[in-house]
């Protein structure tokens, strides 16, 4: 049973505006990993394949700029 796209959309969108609101740093990463799941919809209809991505993308996004964005909300 093949996702539909609009699901990975409107998942990038939630989770873009929750970040808008609280501003926490935390559910941008999943807004990377629905987007990815997004374009991966297009190639592989799979939802697994789909949810594999959106979990690596977002696992991935965290580990890599988490201490990024840290060191740059720290005070000078």
């Amino acid at each position: 049973m093949p996702i539909d796209p609009i699901f990975w959309l409107i998942a990038a969108i939630g989770f873009l505006v929750l970040e808008g609101v609280t501003f926490s740093m935390v559910s941008i990463w999943f807004a990377a990993g629905s987007a990815a799941a997004l374009l991966s919809c297009l190639f592989w209809p799979s939802f697994r394949v789909q949810a594999v991505v959106f979990i690596a993308v977002s696992i991935l996004c965290l580990l890599a700029l988490k201490p990024l964005c840290a060191r740059l909300r720290k005070p000078p």
